[in-house]
């Protein structure tokens, strides 16, 4: 550890957190890789406890356990430093801290992912640095008899995201990528992976899925992309997810430097947009979204999309689909064997829509569903010991 332990009481064994509160869910899936490297470098001497932001707790805590923590707790945010102190715990790696990768001027410049960043706040480095997601068998019931009364079977569809919480990361070209997709005979499944208002560019497509990323559980989603064939999705929350859950992926990047994370995922390709010739950001690329190095995108207006970036919007749509075509092919037989030994059997409970996945787009707003709320303790933590759901 790179600062000395507290020494707690002879007759306990000493624990240590790993903790990562703000962010998103790529975050928190990415987080569990730091996990896996403070297991495998302190687990022999130290009970390893996880900490999750709230929002996220149900999807991450089986995949913290599997992991080797021993515990997997959600403090209150208001309550976030009152549950680590040194009576509680010799050591506390806050990967909120180390998250913090660069200054806010132009010359600054993130040179590692953030799995990196953290393993290397944990003082280790684990052979395998891709993260690992257990989907709870009740969630692949649900998600496999949702996908056959919609007539889907596993590997039978690709998983599109095209827009995630930030706007500098969508893809512009995202209706044309779905268009092209449908004419050459493949079934899509478009998750949105952001809360803003349905895109009324996508609602041409009353045959597909759509459905928002806020609307079902993360469960859930991480189900329908493990039995997905491909997903396809820019630097967000499902290209993390589908490394996580073993699914073939095809990247889309454009603002964000795609070399310093797609090493982790070792079934995955992608398209890195880098046409910035005569802009701005030219001798900032990329920009990371930051007014610092001339993200000029951020005043762009096309349609109702703000942020749309340039970089992404010059990658060809036959590319992406020609890519995604290939790709396909490449893992066809591992992703025969692997729909043949996904464990989904049993009757599900048609939870999403009553007239099945192919659902009218206005009227998504009337079927949202609530998350799944843990319960709380007095103390104001939820906790869950082994797996749970």
């Amino acid at each position: 550890l790179s600062t000395p332990l507290t020494r707690l009481a002879m007759d306990e064994r000493p624990k240590i957190a790993v903790s990562r509160k703000v962010g998103g869910w790529g975050d928190q899936i990415c987080a569990l890789v730091a996990l896996r490297a403070a297991v495998e470098k302190y687990g022999a001497d130290y009970d390893v406890i996880s900490g999750v932001g709230s929002p996220f707790f149900s999807f991450i805590a089986p995949s913290a356990i599997a992991e080797g923590a021993k515990d997997c707790i959600s403090p209150s945010y208001e309550r976030w430093d009152q549950a680590f102190t040194p009576d509680k715990y010799a050591y506390w790696f806050d990967l909120d801290g180390p998250e913090m990768r660069h200054a806010v001027s132009r010359d600054w410049d993130i040179t590692e992912s953030r799995i990196e960043t953290w393993c290397r706040a944990v003082d280790y480095m684990p052979s395998d640095t891709t993260p690992h997601i257990v989907v709870p068998k009740d969630s692949m019931r649900v998600a496999a008899s949702n996908l056959e009364a919609s007539g889907l079977q596993p590997n039978s569809y690709i998983v599109f995201q095209w827009r995630s919480r930030v706007g500098f990361k969508d893809m512009p070209q995202r209706a044309e990528v779905v268009a092209d997709l449908i004419s050459r005979g493949h079934r899509v499944f478009i998750i949105d992976g952001s809360g803003d208002d349905i895109d009324s560019e996508m609602q041409r497509y009353g045959d597909l899925k759509y459905w928002s990323a806020y609307a079902i559980e993360f469960q859930l989603i991480a189900a329908y992309c493990k039995m997905a064939s491909l997903v396809i999705a820019p630097d967000s929350a499902l290209m993390h997810l589908a490394g996580g859950v073993g699914t073939p992926c095809v990247a889309i990047w454009g603002s964000t430097n795609a070399d310093i994370t797609m090493k982790h995922y070792p079934l995955s390709t992608y398209i890195w947009g880098r046409d910035v010739s005569g802009k701005p950001c030219e001798g900032s690329f990329p920009c990371w979204g930051r007014d610092e190095r001339y993200f000029w995108c951020k005043s762009r207006i096309v349609g109702k999309l703000h942020q749309v970036p340039w970089c992404i919007e010059q990658i060809p749509v036959a590319k992406i689909v020609d890519l995604a075509e290939q790709h396909l092919e490449r893992h066809k037989a591992y992703n025969i064997k692997r729909a043949n030994s996904l464990d989904y059997a049993g009757s599900g409970t048609w939870s999403l829509a009553p007239d099945g996945l192919a659902t009218d787009l206005l009227q998504e707003e009337s079927m949202r569903m609530p998350f799944k709320r843990s319960i709380r303790t007095s103390s104001g933590i939820v906790r869950s010991r082994g797996i749970r759901t």
